[in-house]
């Protein structure tokens, strides 16, 4: 389980901003994250696979405390499945 000061830090608008803004993480960020919104992971997905690299991708759900959360994780992940089944015919599926 995932201490709750870093569980914190995930909700925190301020502490995102400052990890993926400061040199020292941005590259760590580049490297692990595919992108923030849906549109940027599913372009980095495409290009990851054109290279010949396998992914796998993770719509993060550690603090799920309610129904509505939960339900708008799994709205997530159908939004990824719809946008991953429109990238170009064998991307993602070997």
């Amino acid at each position: 389980m995932l201490s709750p000061l870093l569980l914190a830090a995930a909700r925190s608008e301020r502490a995102r901003g400052l990890v993926t803004a400061i040199p020292v993480t941005r590259g760590v960020v580049d490297r692990f994250v595919a992108g923030e919104r849906l549109d940027a992971a599913v372009r980095t997905v495409g290009e990851l696979d054109r290279d010949g690299l396998k992914v796998t991708l993770d719509h993060l759900g550690e603090d799920t405390l309610d129904r509505a959360q939960a339900e708008a994780t799994r709205d997530a992940y159908l939004a990824l499945f719809d946008a991953l089944g429109e990238l170009a015919p064998g991307a993602t599926r070997r």
